[in-house]
């Protein structure tokens, strides 16, 4: 998804896990101690991390339709005080897949994945 700033963006450049815990809870996390308004260094974090928790509930509870997915992503985005990513139907459907991918290689006992 090009997120360069969220957590696996930062951790590809090279930045430490504690230190990306660092920049969230300096930049207005909202598990920190700080309200308000996120600083945009975080921004990508807490749109990914949102959307992250969307694909889980999706992952525990069934597969929705897209505009249901996109009106819960973006009311946990506007929980955050972040606008949600422009997600297109074929970027959730790719997501999707994988995740399906995954969910049945890890219910099978097997840990690696081919994603074709």
């Amino acid at each position: 998804m090009g997120l360069r700033h969220a957590f696996w963006g930062r951790i590809t450049a090279g930045e430490n896990p504690d230190r990306i815990q660092e920049i969230a809870a300096a930049g207005g996390h909202p598990s920190a101690t700080r309200a308000g308004r996120p600083d945009d260094d975080i921004r990508e974090m807490l749109q990914a991390e949102r959307l992250v928790e969307c694909i889980e509930a999706e992952v525990w509870g069934g597969v929705g339709d897209l505009q249901t997915f996109l009106s819960v992503y973006a009311a946990a985005c506007a929980q955050s005080g972040v606008a949600p990513l422009d997600l297109t139907d074929r970027q959730l459907q790719l997501i999707r897949s994988r995740i399906a991918i995954l969910k049945a290689a890890w219910s099978s006992g097997r840990y690696e994945f081919d994603f074709g």
